[in-house]
């Protein structure tokens, strides 16, 4: 070994190495994810979906992992789609690919709107209107498509605040109709398009809440990061 060049025995522990990687691969996904927050849009088909957190935590058992994962997301705003600020940094084209309306590609689009999805969101609407009563669909029926949005993500009917087993069976039928839509779009070789929630539903359902509920304590403790605070 060249002179000078030797190793110090002082620095080669390894285990001590492999805590500061990890502490530097910490602070660096903390600090993305701030980033993310402070410079995550404002978007009016968002608002209603943040009045949505209840914090069931049947929500967290009612389907598998994955469709658990889907929900949660999308009860956030947060689904990776062309018309959805996407966390992974594509800079994808605005408008759904899966129908020709020339709409941006949103929660709201795929549930009520796009042709592409039209026999899942069929068999999903046959479904809910099994389980509500003629007067509950009524209701559901003549809402706006937002409106009807948050109902699927969990708004209950008025007068079926009480019904669990009614809500948990709304709650499943939206969640498989997700995991199809999803399916569709991640075996889509035209479109090229991947999951909606990316690999976020490999994660256990408790984190992925426990997720939601940080997101939100720091909306509380640190509004300055936001824009909609900021803009005030």
């Amino acid at each position: 070994m060249l002179e000078g060049w030797e190793m110090d025995p002082d620095t080669t522990n390894k285990p001590q190495a492999k805590r500061t990687i990890n502490e530097a691969a910490e602070r660096i996904a903390k600090s993305r994810l701030e980033k993310l927050i402070k410079n995550r849009p404002r978007r009016p088909e968002t608002e209603d979906y943040e009045k949505l957190r209840g914090g069931e935590k049947w929500r967290l058992t009612n389907g598998t992992r994955r469709q658990v994962g889907l929900m949660i997301t999308a009860r956030l705003g947060a689904l990776i789609l062309r018309g959805n600020h996407t966390g992974d940094g594509s800079e994808l084209e605005a408008n759904c690919a899966f129908c020709d309306g020339g709409e941006h590609e949103t929660t709201e689009h795929i549930l009520n709107r796009c042709t592409g999805y039209t026999r899942i969101t069929n068999n999903m609407l046959q479904r809910l209107k099994s389980v509500w009563t003629k007067s509950e669909w009524n209701i559901f029926d003549a809402a706006s498509d937002r409106e009807k949005t948050n109902y699927m993500l969990g708004r209950p009917i008025d007068g079926t605040e009480d019904d669990i087993i009614k809500r948990m069976e709304i709650d499943l039928a939206v969640k498989e109709a997700l995991e199809a839509i999803d399916d569709a779009r991640m075996v889509s070789p035209t479109h090229k398009t991947k999951s909606m929630v990316d690999k976020c539903h490999n994660r256990q359902a408790e984190v992925t809440y426990q997720l939601a509920k940080e997101w939100d304590q720091l909306r509380d403790q640190e509004p300055w990061r936001f824009h909609e605070e900021q803009d005030e």
